[in-house]
């Protein structure tokens, strides 16, 4: 075998183990939004006797529900509320017309549903007037599947209303006048900055929010934060991440390593928690990439 035969079978190789390597990324959106779910189910009805603040929404994107443990319904409860008070505090806070929020790494999430649909007050802080403009993005095969998904319910095509068939933007696999499906790695980040660009959100004078919930985890700091950086560029924006940390700034922790250990038992390690351990490291990232702290 030639060198140049083993160069391309190791280019080979290495491009199977990268796609295999999203793939099983993509994956852990099955656990999430199953979670999501038998969060939704169990707590949202006794939640809307005091206030319809909540509809269902999780349950068009879940074939099969599982009710999760106590321990896992809370955390997942935790979660999904630690991003909508974020949300609902920098509305508050900058009071503007117009809120773009951009969901990186969005997965199933029904967020945009939530926060579009009139008939519950998702947000404490919407005022009437308000304009939402909600864009997700993902893998292109996963918005693939989320766009099928909501073709198929005429409760969600409801919300977010007339489909543009004449957008040609590169990866947009649904726009409407309030909501876009948008597909790309976002490893690439030119994609990424070509896709804002012909969307109009670098020239819109709306309150940018944009959420990384457990999804630049799993990317490596070099591919992850010009992400970051790209995003501090635009006037009032914001950034709302939730991502794992250690106890302690190094991985000897007992709790630390248990959770390395079983992210990479899944094959789906870690890639920034060594690097930004603490809060203290990561407000520092973000800091270094743009936003003021």
């Amino acid at each position: 075998m030639s060198n140049i035969d083993r160069g391309q079978k190791k280019i080979a190789k290495d491009k199977g183990s990268a796609i295999r390597a999203d793939l099983l990324v993509q994956g852990t959106n099955d656990f999430s939004i199953v979670s999501k779910r038998s969060v939704e189910k169990l707590y949202f009805p006794a939640l809307n006797e005091a206030e319809p603040v909540n509809g269902e929404y999780f349950h068009h994107f879940v074939s099969k529900e599982q009710r999760r443990s106590p321990a896992i319904n809370r955390g997942y409860w935790i979660r999904m509320n630690s991003i909508k008070n974020c949300i609902d505090s920098i509305i508050k806070n900058e009071n503007a017309a117009i809120n773009t929020i951009i969901n990186l790494g969005c997965g199933y999430d029904p967020l945009p549903f939530q926060i579009l649909d009139n008939k519950f007050k998702f947000l404490r802080n919407g005022k009437p007037g308000m304009k939402f403009l909600c864009i997700d993005i993902d893998y292109p095969e996963l918005i693939e599947n989320k766009v099928k998904m909501i073709k198929d319910s005429a409760e969600l095509m409801e919300i977010v209303g007339e489909i543009d068939h004449s957008c040609k933007i590169p990866g947009v696999q649904l726009k409407t006048d309030n909501y876009a499906a948008v597909g790309c790695n976002l490893r690439d980040i030119g994609l990424f900055q070509e896709q804002l660009t012909l969307l109009g959100l670098y020239e819109l004078n709306t309150t940018s929010i944009f959420i990384a919930e457990v999804s630049l985890a799993y990317m490596l700091p070099e591919h992850c934060n010009p992400i970051i950086q790209e995003t501090s560029k635009f006037p009032k924006s914001h950034f709302v991440v939730l991502e794992q940390l250690l106890p302690t700034a190094d991985n000897y922790h007992p709790f630390g390593r248990t959770m390395l250990h079983h992210f990479k038992r899944l094959s789906t390690p870690l890639k920034c928690v060594e690097s930004y351990s603490t809060i203290s490291h990561q407000l520092q990232r973000f800091q270094q990439l743009g936003f003021p702290i």
